[in-house]
């Protein structure tokens, strides 16, 4: 060991020795051929030997060095120095054209001066810088202007030049990751699309096979840079890597979270979202705990934290409490600075996690949103439906500010954003100014092609919630009926709820539709019986009677599931029975009965579901008759103190008692007990409003029939209680003394355009029950009434109506099935 160190020694004496005080600062020099000359840098890994120092004469070497080299390791000493002279030059003139190039800001004009000058002198650091500092100056604009795209294009060409080769050689991949982070920055809104897709993947094989070298903050850009330019391919360009090398790099970086700052993290998060690379519950925790560990909320902006509650929420990952609130304060508490796509994606992933905001953040919110920013229409629809998800009502301010970027931006909405926007109306209660509405629809119709039926459904949404100040057109509601079987079974329940408020006929066609494809599923446990009673209650509500075998099929679903109803839903089929006139067979009614039973005992009803309950059976009680347990329970439920305390103080509920006990007793025999016993308080009070009346109200046919029969002379009273019964009739003929009550259509349903309609079992069983009080009355039903003819009003008063009340005879109960 000594014996090797004295040679290096002796070296390094000789140089010091060998140094004159007129000698230039960098003029030490080690005497040692082959070996870098400067000390500063001196390497002897090669050994000494291998540069030709001879051993035999240690005592002149230092004197005369050259006289013991042999002269082909003379040359090859000489050589290196030249080399290492160009090296030298060369990078000082890389250095002057570098700091050319960052003199010049990303100017394009300038920058284009100084490419012009230097190009064919350019290497891989100049492109690279260059292409990096044009992309941060200029963004997305660059090829909005003349001189940036020929500054791209020509720094394209000198990189075309260089070839991927060139970046090859570079460890750690920087300037390969400053012209993909460029071309990620301007979203490959470039010149020459494929050219540029076409180096971006040699640039990308360049770097596979050594990711493992790169810093993992420099893989975290790299990521991202994929995922922005994953992004932007499109007409089946593609200048990413496939996803296991994305998945490698992702898990590389991973491996070093403790090395990462803000930025790289939100880096990472955002480019695994985008380009759908998953992360395991694992690399969540590790960095949740970085984020909690850290505590770098501090350094985190709004921006930072809306990327990451973005991305948290893409991946479909849930954080922690403690972190949701650590990302909400750091959103708002740089949010002046905000941009507003900043504040909307953050709002948009808070409300995917049903995050509940503070009230302070809330508050700063709407001001931040009432200053009148420059809100995208992506922006607006985000953010409008973050609050409707959440629950929140904004202020007046802000939702003015708002409604005027709605209106400034409408011919800019897509599908989605409007679809949203329209769904926050409807769940915020907003009512904007009825042109903005108009505004919405005609924009709906526009992009009706490209929606979706989630789209649709959204928008069919918002437009019945402003129906009371503004009525769709034809044009839209017909075509969302012509796809409505394109829906899921949840967007259809809602698409018929929204015909139905809009009080829209969608023919006969769309209808046969949707029966075809619910009969075509029958008994589909996934359904579930809540699905067939909200579809049968808006069958029966738009009055649509899609048949004895889609009853059929229905009803049986709801009667096999029926111990899974809740009340709402028991009263739904029991209506649609009574309005559609149809009578289920005694095994579907004993099981449905059962089900009912069993939900009256584990399922809290209020008074009005009790009430209607038994208002319904007792309706169905000519048909099927509800057993005595069934009925003694829902009593039971009545004597209640909050329950009865609540029918005695509403009218509407004491009069529908009171009908329900009524019907209740048509067809008992004489000496068989009653099936419904009501308290007496409650009977009383029922009666009292019944012969008080409900609200009245005359129809335009009523009018009519009224007018009619006057004119023949028959003289008439309208809305008149009759003597010692419990009924209020349309039209009362006290000569004859008889009544005549006018059917619009709310008292039948329609089995076909072709077919009368027929009569709903609460017409039937109001019929039967006028008949057995001894009420004789004339039925007048609306189809068969001609609307503005008097001629042909008087023609049918003359042949159907004289006769029978010359002879004082109304309808009985088996003409009433026909009438």
């Amino acid at each position: 060991m000594k014996r090797a160190l004295k040679p290096l020694l002796e070296c390094t004496l000789a140089a010091l020795t060998a140094r004159t005080t007129t000698s230039p600062p960098h003029a030490l020099r080690l005497r040692w051929p082959g070996v870098q000359t400067d000390l500063a840098s001196c390497s002897y890994a090669r050994g000494y030997a291998a540069q030709g120092y001879d051993d035999s004469n240690k005592s002149s070497w230092n004197e005369t060095p050259g006289k013991v080299l042999k002269p082909e390791i003379k040359a090859s000493a000489e050589a290196q120095r030249q080399k290492n002279r160009r090296k030298l030059i060369q990078r000082e003139a890389m250095v002057k054209r570098n700091r050319r190039i960052h003199a010049t800001g990303g100017q394009p004009s300038a920058m284009l001066a100084v490419i012009d000058d230097v190009y064919d002198d350019m290497d891989v650091v100049d492109v690279a810088t260059a292409f990096q500092r044009v992309a941060k100056r200029c963004g997305t604009a660059l090829m909005r202007k003349q001189d940036g795209s020929q500054t791209w294009s020509r720094l394209s060409e000198r990189l075309s030049a260089l070839g991927a080769h060139a970046f090859s050689r570079q460890k750690r991949g920087h300037n390969a990751i400053y012209v993909l982070w460029a071309h990620a920055k301007v979203e490959m809104r470039v010149p020459d699309r494929t050219s540029a897709f076409e180096m971006l993947r040699e640039l990308n094989s360049s770097m596979e096979s050594h990711l493992d070298e790169f810093e993992p903050t420099r893989l975290a850009v790299l990521l991202w840079c994929w995922a922005k330019i994953q992004d932007s391919c499109v007409d089946g360009l593609q200048g990413v890597p496939p996803d296991d090398v994305r998945a490698r790099a992702a898990k590389l970086v991973l491996c070093h979270v403790e090395a990462l700052g803000p930025r790289d993290i939100c880096n990472l998060l955002w480019s695994c979202a985008k380009s759908k690379v998953p992360l395991d519950d694992q690399a969540f925790e590790h960095i949740q705990k970085w984020l909690k560990l850290f505590q770098v909320t501090d350094a985190l902006t709004s921006q930072d934290a809306s990327v990451l509650l973005w991305s948290f929420a893409d991946l479909q990952h849930q954080p922690d409490t403690d972190v949701l609130q650590l990302l909400e304060r750091s959103l708002v508490d740089d949010i002046s600075r905000a941009l507003p796509k900043t504040i909307s994606n953050g709002m948009w992933a808070l409300a995917k996690f049903d995050h509940t905001l503070d009230d302070t953040s809330l508050l700063q919110i709407d001001a931040y949103v009432a200053e009148d920013r420059p809100w995208r229409s992506q922006d607006i629809g985000q953010l409008l439906w973050a609050w409707a998800k959440l629950g929140h009502s904004p202020s007046q301010s802000a939702m003015s500010a708002i409604d005027r970027r709605v209106r400034h931006l409408m011919d800019h909405f897509n599908e989605k954003d409007l679809a949203n926007t329209m769904y926050a109306w409807a769940r915020l209660g907003h009512t904007p100014e009825t042109s903005d509405i108009a505004s919405a629809e005609r924009r709906a119709t526009m992009l009706f092609d490209n929606m979706s039926m989630q789209e649709l459904t959204n928008v069919m949404y918002g437009l019945e919630s402003q129906v009371s100040r503004h009525m769709p057109q034809h044009a839209l509601l017909s075509r969302v009926a012509g796809r409505i079987h394109e829906s899921t079974d949840q967007q259809l329940i809602h698409l018929l709820r929204n015909f139905y408020a809009m009080s829209y006929d969608m023919g006969h066609g769309a209808m046969n539709r949707v029966r075809d494809r619910i009969t075509s599923m029958e008994g589909d446990s996934e359904r579930g019986p809540k699905f067939y009673a909200n579809l049968l209650w808006l069958f029966a509500s738009m009055r649509y009677h899609p048949g004895a075998e889609a009853m059929d099929s229905m009803s049986r679903t709801c009667a096999n599931f029926s111990h899974m109803l809740i009340p709402r839903h028991v009263g739904a089929t029991l209506f649609a029975w009574n309005k559609l006139g149809y009578v289920p067979d005694l095994d579907v009614w004993d099981r449905f009965c059962a089900g009912m039973s069993s939900t009256l005992l584990t399922k809290e009803w209020s008074a009005r579901q009790l009430t209607y309950a038994l208002w319904a059976l007792g309706n169905m009680r000519p048909w099927r008759k509800p057993r005595a347990e069934h009925i003694a329970q829902i009593v039971a439920l009545l004597d209640q103190s909050d329950v009865r305390g609540t029918i005695l103080s509403s009218n509407g509920l004491l009069r529908q008692l009171y009908q329900a006990n009524s019907l209740m007793r048509l067809g008992d025999d004489d000496g068989e007990a009653p099936l419904l016993v009501l308290p007496e308080d409650l009977l009383v009070r029922g009666h009292e409003e019944w012969l008080k009346g409900g609200d009245e109200y005359r129809s335009y046919g009523q009018h009519e029939v009224s007018a009619a029969l006057a004119r023949a002379g028959i003289s008439n009273e309208q809305e008149i209680l009759i003597p010692e019964t419990p009924f209020k009739v349309d039209i009362w003929l006290d000569g004859a003394r008889m009544a005549v009550e006018v059917e619009g259509p709310t008292h039948y349903t329609r089995t076909s355009p072709t077919v009368d309609p027929s009569a709903t079992h609460m017409t039937l069983a109001r019929r039967i029950w006028m008949h057995a009080c001894g009420v004789r009355c004339l039925y007048v039903p609306y189809f068969a009434w001609a609307t503005n003819d008097e001629a042909a009003q008087d023609r049918y008063v003359t042949e159907e109506l004289l006769p029978r009340i010359e002879q004082r005879n109304g309808w009985t109960p088996e003409q009433l099935a026909v009438v």
